[in-house]
């Protein structure tokens, strides 16, 4: 059941994305040698990219039912990522007075959690979005926010 679950999710993730994408959107048709293709803005940065098998394999058949459950996890900005490196460099150097000084699972966790602004901003639009307050939740590494059933399971 463990192993599902993030199959269920990507999915559904990658099923809700094929259904938002603009090339489903009442966009001019394109030849199939011409796929349309997203832009990202310059202030955004990607993070992954989907290779054209993936990005072909889906064709919009109907359109979702309104009442469908979409689980989402919405990754945060995690600060301190050149920090982390530096600490890593120091904690690893014999040299270094901070030398096997590790930091334990919860302090990594701490270190590089979102900025709690983060977090409650991206909760209060989901609420006003609609989206029911006890069905989201914050991951245990604190960088995601997380979208789950009532009943606490993430798959449909």
């Amino acid at each position: 059941m463990k192993i599902a679950q993030p199959l269920f999710l990507f999915l559904g993730l990658t099923a809700f994305e094929a259904a938002a994408s603009p090339r489903y959107q009442h966009a001019p048709p394109t030849t199939a040698s011409q796929p349309s293709k997203r832009m990202i803005p310059h202030t955004h940065i990607q993070h992954e990219k989907r290779t054209a098998v993936q990005g072909g394999a889906w064709a919009k058949v109907e359109r979702a039912k309104r009442e469908a459950f979409l689980p989402m996890r919405i990754g945060l900005k995690q600060p301190n990522l050149e920090d982390g490196h530096n600490l890593l460099m120091e904690i690893s150097n014999p040299e270094s007075e901070n030398y096997g000084k590790h930091l334990s699972a919860e302090e990594v966790v701490d270190f590089f959690a979102p900025l709690e602004s983060s977090v409650e901003t991206v909760k209060n639009w989901l609420m006003e979005a609609g989206i029911a307050s006890h069905t989201i939740s914050q991951s245990a590494n604190k960088q995601l926010i997380v979208r789950e059933k009532e009943d606490g399971g993430m798959n449909t």
